[in-house]
């Protein structure tokens, strides 16, 4: 007798338990979905850092190009003999003729 009037009262203790077992999985469940979702949105953004990240590498790379093209034309430059001048001076050629025969 004992054991059919326990028999309910485990019944309900066993329902309990298993509503609020639902309950926890259920909310594991929607903070795991809410985890995810935000992990997401950190991936995209980081994305979005990278492309912007790999155009301004892009652009520095050719910029020091550039510098290093320039840097090297004035090494070449000076090997070959060239100098910086200072001033500029032109001849002036009073005719239009090139070249003339001088009369001796």
């Amino acid at each position: 007798m004992n054991i059919l009037l326990s028999f309910p009262y485990q019944s309900k203790l066993v329902w309990a338990a298993t509503i609020l077992l639902i309950g926890l999985l259920l909310a594991l469940y929607i903070v795991q979905v809410n985890l995810i979702t935000g992990s997401a949105y950190n991936i995209s953004s980081l994305e979005g850092q990278l492309k912007e990240f790999r155009e301004s590498n892009k652009s520095l790379e050719r910029t020091y190009m550039q510098a290093i093209q320039l840097r090297n034309m004035d090494e070449m430059a000076s090997l070959m003999g060239f100098e910086k001048i200072s001033s500029v001076s032109y001849i002036r050629v009073i005719d239009s003729a090139v070249a003339q025969n001088l009369p001796e």
